[in-house]
């Protein structure tokens, strides 16, 4: 089997509008709160979530079940973005810019939404 593993870090994202989240963070956070506990559940119950994903996303049920089944893959793995993430998004903008694919420097945190210290 090949894999990315030791050459690229995998990270997915969910996206939100910046105005709502910032003027409803408890409202995201719940809703991060309820992926994770959907995904724990769907996690912990594989042989239902397979045939159900498969059939919303088109994806045969054996590549979506080895894909659900790889070692360290969890759905209940929901979160805002590490810091350690953030870094290595960073670094990988900053490697870009340097090899001219972008344009200006971006920084990444300027994108990321973190709930304000209350």
């Amino acid at each position: 089997m090949t894999t990315a593993e030791g050459i690229a870090e995998s990270w997915s994202f969910f996206l939100g509008n910046r105005a709502f989240t910032e003027s409803h963070p408890g409202i995201v956070l719940e809703i991060i709160d309820e992926l994770k506990k959907v995904g724990v559940a769907a996690q912990a119950d594989i042989d239902r979530t397979v045939p159900a994903l498969s059939a919303i996303t088109g994806v045969p049920e054996a590549v979506t079940r080895k894909a659900l089944t790889r070692p360290g893959f969890d759905l209940g793995k929901v979160y805002l973005l590490p810091k350690e993430a953030e870094a290595y998004q960073q670094a990988l903008a900053d490697e870009f810019h340097d090899i001219g694919v972008l344009p200006r420097k971006l920084d990444i945190s300027d994108i990321v939404w973190r709930p304000k210290a209350s």
